[in-house]
């Protein structure tokens, strides 16, 4: 669950407005850990509140898919905001990556761009 970890206390700042606002996980009945958790597994697995409020609800938590849905709304933003700062920012500096493979005993030279971060851009099918 460390991936889901996205604040060290009960609370986070958050941009409202171009405004900075403190985003508290007061009168909540949750924990912060359980409430980040439920919003990963909306966001990260495309899954509807019902579907979330049931993966809960198997680990014994009970809430329910209303209570998931005002999560996502108010802390979704939050966290995919601060995933996107953490995401390292694309560079004007590309590499070339040569790979050499035989295939029918005729040998393939292969150049897919790679960038600085050494991460193929480059759809597997146009490689």
């Amino acid at each position: 669950m460390g991936a889901v970890t996205l604040s060290g206390g009960g609370r986070d700042h958050r941009t409202v407005g171009g405004v900075m606002s403190t985003l508290s996980y007061a009168r909540h009945r949750f924990p912060p850990a359980i409430i980040q958790h439920a919003v990963w597994l909306y966001f990260r697995f495309a899954l509807r509140y019902r579907d979330v409020g049931d993966l809960l609800a198997e680990r014994g938590i009970d809430a329910s898919y209303e209570t998931v849905r005002r999560w996502a709304l108010k802390f979704g933003r939050v966290y995919a905001a601060r995933i996107r700062t953490r995401r390292p920012r694309p560079s004007d500096r590309w590499h070339l990556d040569e790979v050499c493979i035989r295939i029918g005993g005729k040998t393939h030279y292969l150049w897919p761009a790679v960038g600085v971060s050494a991460e193929r851009n480059l759809p597997k099918s146009a490689v």
